[in-house]
């Protein structure tokens, strides 16, 4: 019988069982020398095609693959969203999309405001109720720190990472400008600014270049301590826009300009993770330490015409429908891969389907760490197809456009149910297979 398990199950075991015995389903741990160094490693807007060892023929990932040639290739495993900052939110608290706090990159009401280039947006941030796997790990005793995208503080100043469970904290915030891109002027360190000097040539070093740096510092600090660490490395690679030092081994490939710009980005990211991964050896950490790897969601930044042609061009879905946005398993269904030497059974790949009711295992795990009701949360999950009011009215919905729309949040009392419904004005009907919404409907049990 199938092993019925994914990405946030997984992780959810991992963080939890290390706060209480480390990996139920994978090892236990019976002493503090036993608990693990943990790195979880995470690209953005990856397909589940684009690695080789998930059946890329055009762009090389040696290292990437090296990982599941010595642990654990998840062949199902879904991301709690098609886009960003949800995805992110689901693996940080480890709740499903309808109850974890952010569900959208914008949002419609509450949250911060700030811009997005010229154009002024409104985003939700993690709030200070909110448990992260970096709160479950401190409470296990680990020095916990972020490197990277964090995307889940909107414009709050209160709501970084050190705020969010994290003892440190190295990479970009939207609230503060010139801190992303490839080629940041300046970075967020814990809760300074400081500037990003130019190298000899005169030009800024590149971003996911410059968060290996600061990962092997932070292990070289942290490594081989009593106290064991937990990264979570989140890079920008290959989100758009496509951008990279050189071509590398691709620069004199007879493909469209784009096409090499991607899979140099890919081969990049590839290169730091073997940097990060040497690292750990030099420090003979690496036999103790458990690596993630995963997506946060499906390729394709946005649907513009050059993007489309790279996805297609690399094959970078593999055999799935859909892209990043798409609700079909293009646009959710991630690579996943676990190392940990002596724990995970190497070159193994379980396989599953996602679970009925996500929520559940959250719900038990962080209980204890609730403060004031002692009570339980119980959720129910269900795709359906909504078609009049009464049927929007049985659930918390949340619309997100099964065919190449823009997820986005409605506070369900602020929904114009026949506006929504109107297939002339609203173009999440413009479909006929787009007439399903994931609904969402959680209660919380007292008791």
């Amino acid at each position: 019988m199938k092993n019925k398990v994914n990405r946030r199950q997984f992780i959810q075991q991992a963080a939890m069982g290390t706060a209480a015995g480390m990996m139920s389903s994978c090892m236990q741990f019976r002493r503090k020398a036993d608990k693990p160094d943990i790195i979880f490693i995470m690209a953005d807007d990856m397909g589940y095609g684009d690695p080789g060892c998930y059946g890329q023929k055009k762009i090389k990932t040696p290292h990437i693959d090296r990982l599941a040639v010595e642990g654990m290739r998840f062949t199902d495993c879904y991301a709690g969203s098609p886009i960003c900052a949800p995805s992110r939110s689901v693996l940080l608290t480890g709740q499903h999309t309808g109850h974890t706090r952010v569900r959208g990159n914008m949002c419609k009401a509450g949250g911060t405001l700030g811009y997005k280039g010229t154009r002024q947006v409104r985003r939700l941030s993690l709030s200070d109720k909110d448990v992260t796997v970096g709160h479950v790990m401190q409470r296990a005793d680990y020095h916990t720190g972020v490197v990277g995208k964090w995307h889940v503080g909107a414009y709050d100043p209160k709501a970084g990472p050190l705020d969010r469970g994290f003892d440190e904290f190295s990479g970009w915030l939207i609230n503060e400008a010139d801190t992303g891109g490839y080629y940041p002027a300046r970075r967020v360190v814990n809760r300074s600014v400081v500037d990003v000097p130019a190298g000899p040539d005169g030009k800024r070093p590149y971003s996911t270049d410059i968060c290996t740096d600061d990962a092997i510092a932070f292990i070289t600090k942290n490594g081989g301590r009593d106290k064991p660490f937990f990264l979570y490395l989140a890079y920008n690679n290959p989100h758009s826009p496509f951008l990279v030092p050189d071509l590398g081994p691709y620069a004199d490939k007879d493909w469209p300009g784009h096409c090499k710009i991607y899979a140099a980005m890919i081969h990049r990211l590839d290169q730091n993770i073997a940097r990060l991964m040497q690292s750990l050896k030099e420090q003979g950490v690496d036999e103790k330490t458990v690596v993630f790897f995963c997506s946060d969601n499906g390729p394709r930044s946005e649907p513009r015409d050059f993007q489309t042609e790279v996805a297609e061009f690399f094959d970078s879905n593999g055999p799935l429908r859909g892209y990043k946005r798409d609700l079909y398993d293009g646009g959710i269904r991630v690579p996943m891969i676990v190392r940990a030497p002596g724990r995970v059974p190497a070159a193994h790949e379980p396989h599953g389907d996602p679970p009925a009711r996500p929520d559940r295992l959250r719900a038990r795990a962080v209980r204890t760490h609730r403060q004031g009701d002692g009570g339980r949360l119980r959720a129910d999950v269900a795709v359906r197809p909504v078609r009049s009011a009464g049927d929007l009215k049985r659930f918390i919905s949340f619309p997100y456009r099964l065919h190449r729309g823009d997820p986005q949040w409605v506070p369900p009392l602020r929904m114009d149910v026949k506006k929504m419904l109107d297939r002339e004005k609203n173009p999440f009907f413009a479909h006929a297979e787009a007439e399903y919404f994931v609904a969402v409907r959680q209660q919380e049990v007292v008791g």
